[in-house]
């Protein structure tokens, strides 16, 4: 964990740190005062909050597997924070990243909504955004006025969101729990939910049925070749990070979308994998259908 503590070099103000983020690729960015918020480190004057925004899917092709778009930009978005922490030691300021105030509580005073399914929905970029934050030694935005993120309005009347969740999931009170992009994390994973699997990494319906998501097109084209993934997933770990693309994560959601798609070109590979106790759920759930 990268921490400095000791200020004594020229101090960097708000403006500058704003810049800083700006240019190295975050969008909207603010400092908020830190202590708005619990949980927070003693060293911490600030918090710094920028957004990435992302679109959703094309439809891919037989035997190619869609990724959420999510997931390649938070990667980069983590490779940006890590940046400007370096950026604010260099220059002898604290920075530290962020593991204890949810980010979600932090967008909330940049004004904004939050959805029936509890996400956050920025003014311009709907809930399509990575929220990247980090804790820093520089004093607060001047002149920024937090404004507290409530429910849509248009929620109460809608429920488009709820009736077109494949898992019911906004029906539960634990609506993480329950949701399907949870389970996909899940080992092993369970017929039950990789028969709604239609991308990798990530179920996004709630969202793309939104009208407060009416402006995200469906422009996205991360994609990969089925029978690559089963031999190597170096590429797709590079672009999202090599804890999510752990073989038996990324093969049991594979699996399934093979079986969803009708793809019969794995067939032997899922054989020779039924026997992973891991694994054999999912195997068998293709094996019955194609």
């Amino acid at each position: 964990m990268e921490i400095f503590t000791d200020s004594t070099d020229k101090a960097i103000t708000s403006s500058e740190l704003i810049a800083f983020a700006e240019d190295s690729g975050l969008k909207d960015v603010h400092l908020i005062e830190a202590s708005l918020f619990v949980d927070v480190p003693a060293d911490a004057k600030s918090i710094l909050i920028g957004f990435m925004p992302y679109t959703w899917n094309k439809k891919a092709s037989l035997g190619r597997m869609p990724l959420s778009g999510y997931y390649p930009v938070s990667n980069k978005g983590h490779d940006i924070i890590r940046s400007i922490g370096r950026f604010l030691i260099s220059a002898g300021v604290y920075s530290e990243p962020n593991r204890t105030v949810p980010e979600k509580l932090i967008a909330s005073h940049c004004g904004g909504t939050f959805g029936l399914n509890s996400l956050y929905y920025h003014p311009e970029y709907g809930s399509a955004v990575f929220i990247a934050t980090l804790f820093t030694g520089v004093e607060p935005e001047k002149g920024f006025r937090p404004k507290k993120a409530e429910l849509n309005p248009l929620c109460s009347n809608c429920g488009k969101c709820r009736k077109s969740c494949p898992v019911q999931a906004l029906d539960d009170k634990d609506i993480k729990e329950v949701c399907l992009r949870a389970h996909m994390f899940k080992k092993p994973l369970s017929a039950e939910y990789a028969r709604h699997i239609y991308q990798l990494m990530g179920c996004e319906v709630c969202q793309t049925v939104c009208p407060l998501n009416s402006s995200v097109p469906f422009d996205s084209d991360y994609s990969f070749d089925i029978m690559t993934l089963f031999k190597d997933r170096s590429e797709l770990a590079q672009m999202i990070g090599r804890n999510y693309a752990r073989k038996t994560i990324v093969l049991q959601q594979v699996i399934a979308y093979a079986a969803n798609t009708g793809f019969k070109g794995c067939i032997d590979e899922v054989e020779a994998l039924k026997y992973d106790p891991m694994l054999k759920p999912v195997c068998d759930y293709y094996l019955s259908l194609v």
